[in-house]
């Protein structure tokens, strides 16, 4: 009887440490831990090391891991690797994963931000800004960020994305 209820204990600890390092599924790739560890070394750097100790900071990574990921394999799908390599010469020191993403956010989102004269006018009205400058940049913020999502929900659309904790 003893032995059993070992058993059936050792089978819950190994389970529980097994799945708990699981953090999200993408197109049926498990993000892990130890996956997301990995992308604050590499990619994110170490201020994001405390999103690593709690669970929303662990799902908050993992949302910026499958985003990252969904943006590269778009840009990689419409990009050839040539035209991102003459990216090279005027950013020496960025990797090509960079390189890609800065031509597709530089595309895809900056690209297709425009600001007319009467809609900054409105925007300085309606938000209180004298400044014509500071009105700019809070308008080109906005707008960059709405575009940024709409790609990101576009892209989205054609995976399965799930959060495990």
């Amino acid at each position: 009887m003893k032995k059993k209820v070992f058993l059936i204990f050792m089978f819950i600890i190994v389970s529980t440490v097994v799945f708990a390092n699981v953090v999200a599924v993408f197109d049926g790739k498990e993000i892990t831990d130890a996956d997301l560890k990995d992308y604050v070394n590499k990619v994110a750097g170490k201020k994001y090391d405390n999103y690593l100790k709690s669970k929303d900071g662990r799902r908050k990574l993992a949302e910026f891991y499958i985003e990252r990921e969904l943006l590269l394999n778009y840009a990689r799908s419409i990009y050839k690797e040539k035209d991102i390599n003459k990216l090279k010469h005027s950013h020496p020191n960025l990797d090509i994963d960079t390189l890609y993403l800065l031509h597709l956010i530089d595309d895809k989102v900056n690209g297709k931000i425009k600001v007319e004269e009467k809609e900054l006018e409105s925007f300085m009205k309606s938000n209180g800004i004298t400044n014509k400058n500071e009105a700019f940049a809070k308008l080109l913020s906005i707008k960059r960020k709405k575009t940024y999502d709409e790609l990101i929900q576009q892209l989205k659309k054609d995976h399965k994305i799930e959060f495990v904790e």
